[in-house]
């Protein structure tokens, strides 16, 4: 199996740690809301960086920095309500926090190396096939 397909599998069971929360490795053609989709990056920023080190790197391993993106949506429309509860993803730690389900399993079950959840980003309406959806972006950069 390809590593980028562990990597988002991996990252897709680390997601539904978090209750209530459906997960998908791949992005559906449809989905049930509250949602985590494992996607990637837009065009123009790259995926992957081969022959990449970090700090954990093994001596004489190449290495590469995979940059994905995780899509959180909620309700499909901008409430009060679903702002709350993306509030609770966006924490850093506690039992909604996307960083904190990520990050409590850093190689993700021997799929990497090492992982960081970067940054939290987009927090907006997105419009997927004609529903608005509140939602955010979490970039993630893991090793291998």
């Amino acid at each position: 199996m390809a590593i980028l397909t562990n990597i988002r599998q991996a990252l897709k069971v680390q997601l539904a740690t978090i209750a209530g929360l459906n997960t998908f490795a791949q992005i559906p053609d449809s989905f049930v809301v509250p949602a985590a989709l494992v996607g990637i990056v837009p065009s123009g920023t790259p995926i992957v960086e081969y022959d990449a080190n970090f700090a954990g790197a093994k001596i004489g391993k190449p290495g590469a920095t995979w940059h994905l993106l995780i899509r959180v949506y909620l309700g499909k429309v901008m409430t009060i309500d679903a702002q709350k509860s993306l509030d609770d993803f966006i924490d850093p730690t506690g039992s909604k926090s996307v960083k904190y389900a990520i990050e409590s399993n850093r190689t993700l079950s021997g799929a990497c190396d090492d992982l960081r959840v970067t940054q939290a980003q987009g927090y907006a309406q997105y419009d997927i096939g004609g529903v608005k959806y509140l939602g955010i972006e979490f970039a993630v950069d893991v090793y291998t």
